[in-house]
């Protein structure tokens, strides 16, 4: 069920950036929480909620446009008065998620493609050999499940380690948001449910997958008093290392997929001269 919900998170993904743009484009431009509601107009169930008073955080989460995280985020903004930079950062967090995802697919579909070719070629080359029968059909859904299977597992593995992976890209990228709106660390501080960080060094330090290069930049952030910008500096550093992992387990991941069909032309050629022999 969970790995289902995070497909069907990762397919909104467009129409909530789409959403979050216009919102944020909607009170960037003076707009006011009227200006909101007539943006929503479309979407009854989200239009009704808010026509009624209730919170933009609480009805953009109850009508499933954003995640429960990311409607604790919102609400703290809102609270504030800073709807504006809320929609900001969630929108940020959004497109960096995106990006991510659209480069592993991107990076992963020839080799996918060209496995399901080579399928189909196999499959062609027994059919004018042998012609239809149960057997040609039984292969093909041997190998098409297979491989079904493993793409389907891969993709999964991979989904996995970017959700992870991201975590930690999105944190930062919410402290740099919090600490260019002005807002009290300890409002940051409940963002991340860590109630001892003294400073952002410390909350940082306690981010799974920020490392001590990046805890260095954001120290010296602080001690120089240019935090916005070592923070900004921090999650580029986490991006792009990010990046790096992500280009050498997808050369990985092809490669699998490239000795796969390596072995489904030496499967086939094996099949094929072993029926040429007994043929003789």
């Amino acid at each position: 069920m969970d790995i289902i919900a995070k497909i069907a998170n990762n397919l909104k993904l467009p129409s909530k950036i789409s959403l979050l743009k216009s919102l944020h484009a909607g009170y960037a431009s003076g707009g006011s929480f009227n200006t909101i509601v007539d943006l929503v107009s479309k979407n009854p169930n989200l239009y009704n909620l808010l026509k009624s008073g209730k919170s933009i955080s609480y009805s953009l989460s109850v009508t499933g446009q954003i995640e429960k995280n990311e409607a604790k985020i919102l609400e703290q903004y809102e609270t504030m008065g800073k709807v504006e930079e809320g929609f900001q950062t969630l929108l940020h967090m959004n497109e960096e998620k995106l990006s991510i995802l659209t480069k592993m697919l991107i990076s992963m579909a020839y080799p996918v493609f060209l496995g399901f070719v080579f399928i189909m070629i196999q499959i062609g080359v027994k059919l004018f050999l042998n012609g239809i029968g149960i057997g040609l059909i039984f292969n093909f859904f041997v190998y098409s499940s297979v491989y079904f299977a493993v793409v389907v597992a891969i993709f999964i593995a991979l989904d996995s380690f970017v959700e992870k992976s991201t975590q930690a890209a999105e944190k930062m990228t919410l402290l740099a948001s919090c600490s260019k709106s002005g807002i009290g660390f300890e409002t940051v501080r409940s963002f991340f449910n860590d109630r001892n960080a003294e400073n952002y060094t410390k909350l940082a330090s306690n981010i799974e997958g920020v490392d001590l290069d990046t805890i260095n930049i954001i120290r010296a952030g602080e001690c120089s008093g240019k935090l916005d910008e070592c923070l900004e500096r921090a999650g580029k550093t986490i991006k792009d290392k990010l990046s790096i992992k992500l280009k050498f387990i997808v050369y990985i991941v092809s490669g699998i997929f490239y000795f796969i069909v390596v072995l489904m032309i030496i499967s086939n050629i094996f099949s094929t001269m072993s029926g040429i022999y007994q043929g003789f």
